[in-house]
């Protein structure tokens, strides 16, 4: 197998649940994350020396990842098992990782002292890093304060191209990072605010457990104290083989992107969208490692799969953010699509698992019903108040 497939092997090794499904998009932005860092080099002259460009520029291959799952579903778990020090499998392998629970805008970009000197923040200090954020909303909560209103232009101009400059009483800050952004949200309990273009700037992995997931993350659970010690061994060559991209993506001299995967672009992704899942390809293909000289990026079975769930996340969520509700009425869609019609009290008791109060499923049924995509009645016999979704 290649480094790719050992990668998930060896998290699935773990008792790690939901990899092949998720895990491969980390790997992808992790794939872009090195390429961009070789291809992103300059002469002395500040010319660049890069061997992929487009339009005549030499253009920022970063993709930023947002999970969104209900609270409790292995976001913070997979962005741990890649990216902390001690055992992720992608740390210490020729690019800083971190994990962190919460920012401020301080802490993230940087501000100015007494005398107007600059006080580097993260992104500044760590400009090739890979930074994991548990909570999303943390980064919009910061953005919100009124000595923060500048964040969110920060944040924008982090996942385009990476140059933040910003006007401060004392100073300015100024830099370039190269820094890519994993991290999460919850599902349904309000909505995301992806503003500005924010959305055009995240690949979007979109999880609604159904009963069957459930099951496996119960057994999961059960089996942990199973799983005996980790293989640092094996760790500790995956991490070598990992920091050896660096050496092979310096010999590049040419990419090149297949024409099955650019008909794939035309029959299902608009203009500007094509940017983020051109970046999904080109990463996995790196991750795939069938490459020397020239790297050809196609279109294989896995890939497709990956795509063709991207997209549909996607558009759920589109759907869905235009809503006050956000993506808890999608949430209730995705169930009812398992198991439909179900009756009120076991769809809330449901919800509940993933923190969703009966009042909150109640604001997500009146809007469906007003959208006309579910049915509420009262069962005949048993008397039940049922739910059945309308397609």
């Amino acid at each position: 197998m290649g480094l790719y497939d050992d990668i998930l092997q060896h998290l699935e090794d773990r008792g790690l649940r939901f990899v092949r499904k998720f895990v491969p998009y980390f790997l992808a932005s992790f794939g872009c994350h090195v390429f961009n860092i070789v291809n992103m080099q300059f002469d002395e002259d500040g010319t660049p020396l890069a061997f992929y460009w487009e339009n005549q520029r030499v253009p920022d291959m970063r993709l930023f990842i947002m999970m969104i799952a209900p609270p409790g579903y292995s976001k913070s778990t997979f962005l741990r098992h890649l990216l902390k020090e001690d055992f992720g499998v992608l740390a210490n392998a020729g690019v800083d990782t971190f994990f962190k629970a919460y920012v401020t805008e301080a802490s993230l970009v940087g501000s100015v002292d007494k005398e107007g000197m600059p006080i580097r923040g993260f992104l500044e200090r760590h400009k090739n890093a890979i930074v994991g954020v548990e909570e999303f909303s943390s980064l919009l909560t910061a953005a919100k304060q009124e000595h923060s209103l500048g964040l969110d232009t920060a944040l924008l101009d982090w996942a385009t191209h990476g140059e933040i400059t910003k006007d401060l009483r004392r100073g300015e800050i100024s830099f370039k990072t190269n820094a890519t952004l994993w991290t999460g949200t919850q599902l349904g309990r309000e909505r995301i605010e992806l503003r500005g273009g924010m959305a055009r700037r995240f690949f979007f992995i979109l999880w609604t457990p159904s009963e069957q997931d459930e099951k496996n993350l119960v057994e999961a659970v059960l089996e942990a104290p199973q799983m005996g010690k980790m293989d640092y061994g094996e760790l500790r060559r995956l991490r070598v083989r990992i920091q050896n991209l660096f050496e092979r993506l310096d010999r590049l001299e040419g990419v090149y992107y297949t024409e099955d995967l650019n008909d794939y672009f035309r029959d299902h992704l608009s203009h500007n969208e094509i940017p983020l899942f051109r970046r999904l390809a080109l990463g996995y293909n790196i991750m795939k490692g069938d490459f020397d000289v020239d790297l050809s990026v196609g279109l294989d079975d896995e890939l497709k799969r990956l795509m063709d769930d991207a997209i549909g996340w996607r558009r759920r969520i589109y759907r869905e953010i235009s809503e006050e509700t956000g993506l808890g009425t999608d949430m209730i869609v995705q169930l009812l699509r398992t198991k439909s019609p179900i009756s009120y009290i076991d769809l809330a008791n449901r919800l509940l698992l993933y923190e969703v109060s009966y009042s909150e499923t109640d604001r997500y049924l009146r809007s469906l019903k007003e959208q006309k995509r579910v049915r509420v009645y009262q069962d005949q016999e048993t008397g039940a108040v049922m739910v059945d979704l309308i397609e």
